[in-house]
Order: C-alpha cells, then structure tokens, then sequence
C-alpha cells in the first residue's frame, strides 16, 4: 500500500486574474485593440472569441498568435493555456493571393493616373480633340497599362496551378441555370 498521496501538478488561479489580448485586425493597417480574457483559457478560446466578437480576422486560421516572442502553432491552440499577467498577441496574417489583391489595386491606380496625365498630350496629337476622341484615348492607356502590369504581376506572383484547377473543375458541366 503505498502512503504517500498523489502529487497534483498545476496553478490556481485567483478569481479576476485576467490575461491581456493585443488584436491587430487587418494584416495591412497597423491599428491594435486590447481586451482583457480570463487568465486560464486556451488559446483557441482567444481566438474564438476575438473572432467572434469582429475583433480580428473571420477565419481564425489566418491569425498568428504569440505570447511574448513565442508564435503558437495553430495544432496548439487548444492545448496552451495563458498564464495570470501575460500579454497573448493575435494578428491577422495575408492570405494566399493578397499581394497579388495588392499589386492589382495598384496598378488600377497607376493606370487611373496615367490615363489622367497622359490623354492631355497625346489626344491632341493624335488630332482627338472631341469628348469621344478625349474618352477613347483615356480608355485605350489605362486598358494598356492595366495589360502591361498584370502581365508584369503574373510574372512576379505567378497564379499557382491548383488555384486555376480548383476554378475551372466544374468547366463544362453547365450551371445550376442550364438544368
């Protein structure tokens, strides 16, 4: 018979103890809000919660959390619990394809304002001086220089081919409207 009692291993956690939470919501915008969880809870209740209440990001898989300079592996999040007095840190991450998304909006951008710049000295070379000269000449540089940086875009961020197969797998079976 063995005397000598089972030893539990763990903390207890004094009632209010609470755990800070810094949320940077968009990966772009360098804006943080802080709320207070209780100490104890996992971090999967964090991000559950801070999803839930528009805190971050909808899809918690697109968060990276740290507390302290330790990252948490997302397959951890339900196994770590935070400690009385840390500071847990959630921030929204890019998806796959936002540079992409980014480079897109500023090439629309550019070609706005080239086309702004531009038609003033080519128009009137080209003999356009009428609305419809003016429009045609605007719409042919932003549609050239929207061609030429998507193309230049392509290049850099290539489209991956799982992305296009994933797109065109329904191809040819007709839509919900055909049937």
């Amino acid at each position: 018979m063995n005397l000598v009692p089972h030893v539990l291993e763990g903390e207890i956690l004094a009632p209010g103890e609470t755990v800070t939470v810094r949320a940077k919501r968009q990966p772009f915008v360098h804006e943080f809000e802080t709320f207070e969880m209780p100490a104890g809870v996992t971090i999967a209740e964090i991000v559950a919660f801070a999803v839930d209440e528009h805190r971050i990001a909808r899809l918690g898989a697109w968060v990276r959390v740290s507390i302290g300079d330790h990252v948490i592996p997302m397959e951890n999040w339900a196994r770590v619990r935070a400690k009385p007095g840390v500071q847990v840190s959630l921030v929204a991450v890019p998806r796959k394809g936002a540079v992409r998304s980014v480079l897109k909006a500023v090439v629309t951008v550019v070609a706005v304002i080239a086309a702004v710049i531009l038609t003033p000295l080519i128009a009137p070379a080209l003999g356009l001086t009428s609305a419809l000269g003016i429009g045609i000449v605007k719409g042919a540089i932003v549609a050239g220089v929207s061609a030429v940086g998507n193309l230049a875009i392509n290049a850099l961020v290539p489209v991956s081919t799982a992305r296009l197969a994933n797109q065109y797998a329904g191809a040819g079976q007709g839509s919900d409207l055909d049937r």
